[in-house]
């Protein structure tokens, strides 16, 4: 499936978020490390951070970018 070049730039945005702002602080460096659980704990942190309506954007589009890419599905947050 071809995603439009917004998509890939609003991916490749969320995974520059990621890797800053949780993988290299927790000394992962190579994208290889990166499990499932890593990726989990970085939204844990993104849900206590943000207003319901952000999140739920985000939560959308990291969803659908993880499911993608790891083929994994991320766990609903409770009350959406």
């Amino acid at each position: 499936m071809r995603k439009s070049a917004k998509t890939i730039r609003t991916y490749l945005e969320a995974a520059q978020w990621l890797a800053a702002g949780y993988l290299i602080p927790a000394g992962l460096a190579d994208w290889d490390e990166v499990k499932a659980r890593h990726v989990q704990e970085w939204i844990i942190t993104l849900l206590g951070r943000y207003s319901d309506c952000s999140q739920s954007a985000f939560n959308c589009t990291l969803a659908s970018h993880v499911h993608n890419v790891y083929k994994i599905t991320l766990p609903q947050r409770p009350g959406n």
